[in-house]
């Protein structure tokens, strides 16, 4: 009515705090306060409260053990959801999109990934989350051996081992030699060990190497 002003309490959810009609975007169940004064007679008001109800999606309550670690990387999602969702929907990026309550996801390929999830309440309303961390999956040395020279003999038999890798240098290495004399106590911890082979033979080499993550490849 012309004849009376409004005011609306709390007015940070409409689109103006006065007005006989005003349009609100409330992010949960509020309560409205709402007075009304006579413009003639200002002390006289009329005051109501109502209770607006604003369903919720389901919120998904993530607590990952890891989010962090060498690939194949397998990480255990459980939403917590089961009891407000129908449908529960997990997007590890790319065409890797699950339906699921809980699943175990192995990352195969290091990199960095965002988890999302998308949750069908039983109540009719649909939520997106976003895991607020990213996984990151570290990658493993893909590790092999060279030697130098490429056939020994028994008069050219210091032969030089190099390791390589598809990645950077490892943070250690640790080599593992037989045939050459010393048994099972024959190993090294530097990148580019020596042996000397005095018989004809094949011998096998173990190299374990260790990134600064903590991700271990081995090659024999």
């Amino acid at each position: 009515s012309e004849n009376y002003a409004y005011d609306w309490n709390p007015a940070n959810y409409l689109n103006a705090p006065t007005g006989s009609v005003v349009t609100g975007i409330m992010l949960g169940t509020t309560v409205f306060n709402v007075s009304a004064r006579d413009i003639a007679c200002p002390q006289y008001t009329i005051s109501s409260a109502f209770t607006v109800l604003v369903k919720q999606p389901p919120q998904p309550d993530l607590r990952l053990d890891k989010n962090e670690g060498c690939e194949p990387l397998m990480i255990h999602f459980n939403p917590r959801t089961q009891a407000t969702a129908s449908i529960t929907t997990f997007d590890f990026g790319g065409f890797s999109q699950y339906q699921a309550d809980t699943i175990d996801y192995t990352f195969y390929n290091p990199g960095i990934y965002t988890v999302r999830i998308t949750s069908h309440g039983t109540n009719g309303c649909t939520g997106l989350y976003e895991l607020p961390y990213p996984i990151i999956v570290h990658p493993r040395m893909k590790s092999d051996i060279q030697w130098s020279p490429d056939i020994p003999t028994t008069t050219d038999n210091l032969v030089t081992f190099n390791p390589v890798s598809q990645y950077t240098d490892a943070a250690s290495y640790r080599w593992m030699f037989a045939g050459t004399g010393l048994g099972d106590a024959d190993t090294s911890v530097i990148k580019n060990p020596q042996r000397k082979y005095e018989e004809t033979g094949k011998y096998p080499v173990m190299l374990v190497e260790t990134t600064e993550f903590g991700c271990i490849d081995t090659v024999i």
